[in-house]
């Protein structure tokens, strides 16, 4: 197994010592970008699902709650498939769908790998997993961390905003 990349901060003043992750601000920071862009896209995933399941009057899948995000996934799938006439439409939220499932492999090694890098190639943080059945391995830098967050973003932006950039220009509030 390889050496979590954690650091020993010792309390001065009481028992409250703790490990933290030693990795560096950009790392930390494209880490959290990646976090709020995934929790956004799961929240956005939700409320389609039930709208759709609303409109028609319909209850929602069971799963469309599950803790899994995968059988979340295959729920707005399936209610998509149920609902949505308009071809264009559905076509389009299918494809948020497959991108969603494509992306979902990698936010899953980000958010539950243990971080570590080797000595020699100190740029590069792995994340590893040893647990059964999801056991794993993934090289991750801070700018391909980051980009991941973007792609997330992305599809979150094209969930939200349907008409594009005229629609979000029209329903964001102005600065």
């Amino acid at each position: 197994m390889k050496d979590p990349i954690l650091r020993a901060s010792l309390s001065l003043a009481d028992n409250r010592h703790k490990l933290e992750p030693h990795l560096e601000p950009e790392e930390l920071e494209a880490i959290g970008h990646v976090t709020v862009q995934w929790a956004y896209l799961e929240h956005a995933i939700l409320i389609s699902t039930l709208a759709l399941s609303f409109e028609n009057e319909a209850e929602p899948p069971k799963d469309a709650t599950s803790l899994s995000f995968e059988k979340r996934l295959d729920a707005w799938r399936a209610t998509i498939e149920r609902f949505v006439i308009d071809k264009k439409e559905k076509t389009r939220l299918l494809k948020l769908v497959s991108k969603a499932a494509n992306l979902s492999a990698s936010r899953h090694k980000l958010a539950h790998g243990v971080w570590t890098w080797d000595y020699t190639d100190p740029e590069t943080l792995r994340a590893f997993s040893f647990r059964p059945y999801v056991g794993f391995e993934a090289d991750f830098n801070a700018a391909g961390i980051r980009q991941l967050g973007e792609r997330i973003g992305e599809l979150n932006f094209q969930l939200s905003f349907p008409g594009g950039k005229e629609e979000a220009g029209n329903r964001l509030p102005s600065l």
